[in-house]
């Protein structure tokens, strides 16, 4: 690691959109999209909420490839629930 901390563009340079990491193709924005689904979970209507709820479980199996769940928690319960599932998931693939 650079003594200056990791730069976005040291985990993925801005001519590549996705890393496989973990053997789990993960595409660039993955976290951004996350977090604007989880705010959709907050505020949006019933429909909006199931297609962000559907999106974040695509997402999961990337976001515990990338180490998400091990550093952070999150406070809706059933993303809580979907994280831990995809980092357990993978830990028992490994």
């Amino acid at each position: 690691m650079p003594a200056e901390g990791t730069r976005p563009e040291d985990v993925l340079p801005g001519d590549r959109d996705t890393l496989t990491v973990r053997g789990v193709k993960v595409r660039k924005g993955s976290i951004a999209a996350a977090m604007r689904n989880m705010e959709t979970l907050e505020s949006g209507t019933a429909e909006e909420k199931q297609a962000a709820m559907a999106t974040i479980r695509d997402l999961a199996p990337g976001l515990a490839a990338l180490g998400m769940h091990r550093h952070f928690i999150c406070r809706n319960p059933e993303v809580e629930a979907v994280l831990a599932a995809a980092a357990a998931e993978l830990e028992a693939r490994d």
